[in-house]
């Protein structure tokens, strides 16, 4: 009992810091009461203090009532339960090395269906490998009725937790308003967290997400490992407003972060992905429906080492209709076979990227067929060096922003130097002759001389001014007509 005691004065700061990161959400800062476990009590008499703690966790959570805490004490032995929240509690545990809860291999380890809820400080493990049940399972009712409607729960805080060797690491079912922070996700044999029914409003931020997905068994292929986003059913809104930030994405099968449409509004920075075998990030729309999938953006990002050479791997991999994706300030190396690929995708920003070493292609575009073509993206201002092949492209997409002061388009290794044909007589840090882009007709008009460069305005006007002088040189009739025109 002892180091219960000594714990109380740490159990206090941790409710008053608690209870002010979940008003940040939504849920109300609250006084309630504190409610204890631990296995050091497994004879009672049990009352949930700290003298008399409960000794598994659902008996907590049965005294407890809304804006209570149920506190956890680690233990040698783990808490071998399953265990619903229906109530808008905080559930803490000590230690999340130490507090861990194993469930029976029956169902998702910890069921929350209530809005308002906190989980932190846990291991998490004991989920079974169907592919269906969870570490953690957020959803009002399963196996919801058609009526009454499925109640979109919200405000939901899952921090500081090993979630480990279950079916899925964390399943969200039409909620809102979720932030996953500081969590271990891995081992999990299908999704690590997994995005269904219309959710919205889902931060995932500063967690390690690895080796999930793998096959369990001979016969298994494995499944997506990374974190899954599936647009809703049709009688759910649209999946909306997620981001993912600060996390190391890696070693998962199949796709580091997958996007289903219908998807919009979503956010993919600073992360670092690498190691999944088929993409870092895939996004996939939907066929024959354009503008399923939109305001996606993917910024300042390390995306390395992704894919097993298939043609629809690599870095990036964009598929079927999706447009409205932004992909800038990103660092994709190293990818087998393309840094990015894209089939039969319009309307898409690839700017200010460096795109290199790759094993196949920096950039792979490709139409869907006769009537699906690739067309309008803007390609300007990455850096392409040392892939195996820089581009292709085979659609009708634009390669450079034009000749003017944030204009120009992008750098090329082997492609910069005189030798290889790339002059800039008028010193203006573009290449005076076109960089042909393989596969189809288009070409970048203006090629960088330099990583990151931009073109020389002061260059751009003594252009202007030389374009104007030999004009005049060629017709000088029309001198005195300027002339009397601004009075010179």
């Amino acid at each position: 009992m002892n180091k219960r005691i000594l714990c109380l004065g740490i159990v206090s700061m941790f409710l008053v810091t608690g209870f002010a990161t979940l008003s940040g959400v939504g849920m109300k800062a609250t006084n309630g009461k504190t409610i204890y476990v631990s296995h050091d009590n497994p004879e009672g008499p049990w009352d949930g203090s700290l003298e008399h703690p409960y000794c598994m966790i659902h008996q907590g959570i049965d005294a407890a009532e809304d804006g209570d805490t149920v506190f956890v004490f680690g233990d040698e032995v783990n808490y071998r339960e399953n265990i619903v929240v229906d109530k808008k509690i905080k559930l803490e545990g000590e230690n999340r090395e130490s507090a861990i809860i194993e469930g029976h291999d029956d169902g998702d380890v910890i069921w929350i269906k209530s809005s308002s809820v906190s989980v932190s400080g846990f291991t998490i493990t004991g989920a079974p490998y169907d592919r269906c049940s969870a570490g953690i399972l957020a959803i009002e009712q399963q196996l919801p009725p058609s009526n009454p409607p499925l109640k979109k729960l919200s405000d939901i805080i899952i921090s500081n937790c090993n979630i480990e060797n279950n079916g899925i690491g964390i399943r969200l079912d039409y909620v809102k308003n979720v932030e996953i922070i500081d969590c271990k996700i891995k081992n999990s044999t299908s999704h690590s967290v997994y995005i269904l029914m219309g959710s919205s409003e889902i931060t995932i931020d500063n967690c390690q997400i690895h080796d999930n997905g793998k096959p369990k068994t001979p016969n298994d292929l494995g499944t997506i490992g990374g974190i899954m986003i599936w647009g809703p059913d049709q009688e759910y809104e649209n999946s909306e407003n997620i981001e993912i930030l600060n996390c190391d994405i890696y070693n998962n099968e199949f796709d580091g972060i997958c996007l289903q449409a219908p998807y919009h509004n979503a956010e993919i920075h600073n992360n670092n992905i690498f190691g999944n075998s088929r993409a870092g990030i895939t996004i996939l729309g939907f066929a024959l429906d354009s503008g399923q999938v939109s305001d996606i953006k993917i910024h300042d990002n390390i995306i390395t080492d992704n894919g097993e050479g298939g043609i629809y791997e690599g870095g990036i991999c964009i598929e079927r209709e999706s447009g409205g994706i932004t992909i800038k300030d990103n660092e994709i190396t190293m990818n087998d076979p393309n840094g990015i690929y894209s089939m039969s995708s319009s309307g898409n920003i690839i700017i200010d990227n460096d795109i290199k070493e790759n094993n196949g292609s920096g950039i792979y575009i490709e139409n869907g067929g006769e009537f699906s073509i690739s067309k309008n993206n803007k390609i300007y201002h990455n850096n392409f060096i040392d892939n195996a092949k820089h581009v292709y492209d085979e659609g009708l997409n634009e390669w450079d922003n034009g000749y003017k002061r944030e204009g120009g388009g992008n750098y090329w290794s082997g492609f910069d130097e005189e030798s290889e044909g790339a002059v800039d007589e008028n010193n203006d840090n573009i290449i005076d002759s076109p960089y042909k882009i393989p596969g189809g007709i288009n070409k970048d008009r203006y090629p960088l001389t330099e990583k990151n460069g931009t073109p020389n305005s002061y260059s751009n006007h003594l252009a202007i001014v030389n374009i104007l002088v030999k004009f005049l040189e060629k017709y000088p009739q029309i001198f005195p007509i300027l002339k009397q025109l601004f009075g010179l």
